[in-house]
């Protein structure tokens, strides 16, 4: 479930920092000859493979067993690693890939400058933590925001459009995909390790799960542990959105069915459902249709496919200089902040917090105010936005 911290936002840039590649198929390269440092095993598994048959029955109505889907489509906690993951994209970068453009082509919003991850990623740098610093480095400089399940990111707040062309991403078996905010490194294949074996080894890192305010994205920063890669109108892709349609149709009669049984009880299966968002926004039985719909309009719009084995090599390169500041904080404002004590005390106390007052350095952007406990805790941060 998302943290009750966030405030509703967009989930990713739409700027889908890059366009795909179409690179003649060749087979993906060589697994590192560095040997990977141990991890330890755990419970995690992979996504089933989307070439697998459909969930909607051959006649009928679909059948999907939900509490079953719910929980491999959850994210968080021990399950932050997908083997499969999605990115929305529009269809000129549809023809940027047909053309040849590699999956991961894109440092910088061409009208917006630098994510709010790299902003986050670039201030953690210059104070010195070390993984940060090593996500600066020229090999992660490029990359795609994407996510577990098309239908979490298929709109963003206020139901904007990130791109109606499906792009479906596979990585590869020794693929890592690190938390930040845990400090922890999840493996597609179920292991588990730390942000120490991800600087050992940081040709394994295929992306980072990042926790913005108001969303949550995993932001893809290396191509090389891409496996395979598909988009548009692919039997695999169009399988995706075909599952996806009969997931939200089932979920949505299911809450309407957990409020039949128990009319004053929230439903269990919304609840359930909050875990596989990728921002914080619940979503009634009528967005869960109209998403489903959606989905439905794309998968007929689209009639180009283009499938692709990267065949892209890693190496980590110089240290990037630090990311251009997209909002700076012209001032603090203080305000007495009520204290408390106990679960049920009254407040006994006041303390100052502390509230930015944001100048973008961009007029194209958007800031978002953190308060702060000090006037050097304030802080501001980009606000991810639809749009090149």
């Amino acid at each position: 479930m998302l943290s009750k911290s966030l405030r509703s936002s967009p989930v990713v840039w739409s700027l889908t920092l890059s366009a795909c590649s179409a690179v003649p198929a060749t087979e993906h390269a060589s697994p590192p000859t560095t040997k990977p440092s141990p991890v330890a095993s755990t419970n995690g598994a992979a996504e089933p493979s989307a070439s697998a048959p459909s969930a909607s029955a051959a006649a009928g109505e679909p059948t999907v067993d939900v509490a079953r889907e719910l929980e491999r489509r959850s994210v968080g906690g021990e399950r932050v690693a997908s083997k499969v993951l999605y990115s929305w994209t529009t269809s000129a970068q549809l023809d940027e890939l047909l053309k040849g453009e590699k999956l991961l082509s894109r440092e910088v919003s061409a009208t917006r400058g630098p994510a709010a991850f790299d902003d986050f990623v670039s201030q953690q740098a210059e104070q010195g933590r070390d993984v940060a610093k090593l996500l600066l480095s020229e090999g992660f400089a490029k990359k795609r925001f994407a996510w577990a399940s098309p239908f979490a990111t298929v709109t963003g707040e206020g139901d904007g459009s990130y791109g109606n062309v499906l792009l479906r991403i596979e990585l590869r078996d020794e693929a890592w995909i690190m938390d930040y905010a845990s400090g922890s490194v999840f493996g597609v294949d179920g292991s588990r390790g730390t942000f120490h074996d991800a600087l050992a080894h940081p040709e394994r890192i295929a992306g980072v799960f990042f926790l913005g305010r108001g969303y949550r994205e995993i932001v893809l920063v290396n191509e090389s542990m891409v496996a395979r890669w598909s988009a548009g109108g692919a039997p695999d892709v169009v399988h995706a959105l075909r599952a996806d349609i009969d997931f939200l149709l089932a979920c949505a009669d299911a809450i309407e069915d957990d409020h039949r049984r128990l009319p004053a009880m929230p439903s269990s299966t919304a609840h359930a459902l909050e875990a596989s968002l990728a921002f914080d926004r619940k979503l009634s039985v009528d967005d869960l249709r109209s998403r489903a719909k959606l989905l439905d309009t794309y998968r007929e719009l689209v009639r180009a496919e283009v499938a692709r084995t990267p065949n892209a090599t890693f190496s980590l390169g110089k240290k990037r200089a630090p990311v251009p500041r997209v909002c700076r904080v012209a001032r603090s404002e203080a305000h007495a902040q009520a204290r408390y004590i106990g679960s049920f005390a009254a407040p006994k106390a006041t303390k100052p917090a502390y509230d930015p007052v944001c100048e973008p350095t961009n007029p194209a952007v958007a800031c978002d105010p953190v308060r702060g406990a000090t006037p050097k805790e304030a802080s501001c941060t980009p606000v991810p936005a639809f749009g090149q």
